[in-house]
């Protein structure tokens, strides 16, 4: 009898997956009532940063064969002063990640992506130094930690961006780095 129950579960589990895969096939289905839990998520995650996104979709990657999530007119602000705009991105969800009931990415791809990061507060004192060597002072050492945190995860692989500006404030002035394509792989 125990043996029926845990079939019968493991078949509508199953169904409900497929049908779930086969509604995602067929277009985006919105995910417009989850905006304030991501942006609370974010900030969970990131004590006095900011984010606001429009309505993110969830879409079926044919390429990829995966779930993944679509977001536009995404906004980004650190406590430090960093931030950062970018017009469309898209996460690929790790599935393993899905089985244990975990959200998690394994890629982000970003388009047209506007960073700027202003000078550490103590910038005086590392102007010669790349700015990696200058973590001690914001936002160097809150993005570290947000990578770190992700990497410890074990699910996100790949972020990549097309057509990315990153605007650097120095203590020697402005620099605008422009970048076609950049990746940056786990592996």
């Amino acid at each position: 009898m125990l043996l029926h129950g845990a079939c019968a579960a493991a078949g509508l589990a199953a169904l409900l997956l497929a049908l779930a895969v086969w509604r995602v096939s067929q277009g985006p289905v919105s995910l417009a009532f989850l905006v304030p839990y991501i942006e609370a998520a974010a900030a969970a995650e990131a004590p006095g940063a900011r984010l606001s996104l429009a309505a993110p979709v969830l879409a079926w990657d044919r390429a990829g064969r995966s779930i993944g999530v679509r977001a536009s007119d995404i906004h980004i602000r650190l406590p430090g002063g960093a931030a950062a705009r970018v017009p469309e991105a898209i996460a690929t969800l790790s599935l393993p990640a899905l089985a244990r009931g975990v959200v998690m990415p394994r890629r982000i791809a970003l388009r047209a992506p506007a960073i700027r990061i202003p000078a550490p507060p103590d910038a005086a004192a590392t102007a010669g130094a790349d700015p990696p060597a200058a973590a001690n002072g914001a936002p160097w050492g809150e993005a570290q930690a947000l990578l770190r945190g992700y990497g410890a995860r074990r699910h996100l692989r790949t972020v990549s961006a097309s057509d990315a500006t990153v605007v650097l404030d120095t203590p020697r002035g402005r620099r605008v780095l422009s970048f076609s394509r950049l990746t940056l792989d786990r592996d």
